[in-house]
Order: structure tokens, then C-alpha cells, then sequence
């Protein structure tokens, strides 16, 4: 049998971005409270409800801004907020690799973020070149972007989780 690559285009892969996070995302859910609690305690232990919560609020925000940019490709910055948020992805996946370093055992969310994030990070932003949506310097301030934007991302989704918390 013949290998036979198949070629999706960027706005096929930027519908399928959320999907795949929440995939991510359900993997950590299922036991990142009890491996920060383990691990992480004093540093970075949450509760179920703010995780989760946080998780649902990332995952729609991700979800709600690859709509828009599937419907305004081509039109200014578009093209880059999937891959803002795909960047912000793959330095997370750097953070499961060195939780599960740290602990000596498999952190939630590190088997998705080194077999789909990682990989599909890179078909993402080559697909946007080879599409001609993005410029090589567009690119790596997109991935400087996605650097800087980490930490407060995660700072925010779980001070919401913090909030729906206090509130429930």
C-alpha cells in the first residue's frame, strides 16, 4: 500500500482545535485535584469545582474565538488567534512533561499534550504558512505571544474557578 498524505486545510485543523483541547482538558479533569494535592500542595492544589470550572471557562473561550476566526480568515489578525492559542497550548504541554519529571509519574494532561498538542501545534502552524496566512515573523511573534500570555491565562481561568467557587 502507497502512502498517501492528507492534506487538511487551516480552517479544518482551527474547527478541529477545540475539540482536541477539550480533550486535553478532560484528561487533566479526571485527576489533577488529587495529583496537586499530592505533588503541588502548597504551590498549585486546587479544588474539583475551580478546576473544573476554570476548564469549562477556557474551553468555551477556545471554542468561541475559533468560531470567529474560522469566519474571518483572511481579515486582519484572525489567522493568528488559533494559533495564540494553540501556542499557549504548547508551552503547556512543556509544563505536563515537567510536572511528570518532578512527580516521577505521569501528570494529568501529559499523554495528550506530548501525542496531540506538541504534534499538532506544528501541523497548525505550518498549514497557516502553507495556506499564506501568516508571515515567518508573524509567526514567531505568535509564538512569543502564546509564551508571554501562558501564565496569566492560567492565573485567570483559575481565579474564575476561584470565584464560581466562593459563589456556589
Amino acid at each position: 500500500m502507497k502512502w498517501i498524505p492528507i492534506t487538511i486545510d487551516f480552517a479544518g485543523m482551527v474547527r478541529a482545535l477545540p475539540f482536541l483541547f477539550a480533550l486535553h482538558n478532560a484528561e487533566e479533569a479526571l485527576s489533577m485535584v488529587e495529583f496537586s494535592a499530592r505533588h503541588m500542595a502548597g504551590f498549585h492544589s486546587v479544588t474539583q469545582v475551580q478546576f473544573l470550572s476554570a476548564l469549562v471557562l477556557i474551553s468555551v473561550a477556545a471554542l468561541v474565538l475559533c468560531f470567529l476566526a474560522v469566519n474571518r480568515l483572511g481579515r486582519g489578525v484572525w489567522a493568528y488567534v488559533p494559533l495564540w492559542i494553540q501556542s499557549i497550548l504548547f508551552f503547556n504541554a512543556f509544563s505536563h512533561i515537567a510536572m511528570s519529571i518532578h512527580a516521577g509519574e505521569a501528570a494529568p494532561g501529559v499523554y495528550s499534550a506530548v501525542l496531540v498538542n506538541i504534534p499538532f501545534t506544528l501541523v497548525l502552524f505550518r498549514a497557516a504558512f502553507r495556506d499564506g496566512l501568516v508571515t515567518a515573523r508573524g509567526a514567531a511573534y505568535t509564538a512569543a505571544t502564546g509564551l508571554v500570555l501562558y501564565v496569566p491565562v492560567v492565573l485567570v481561568s483559575l481565579g474564575f474557578g476561584s470565584l464560581v467557587e466562593r459563589l456556589s
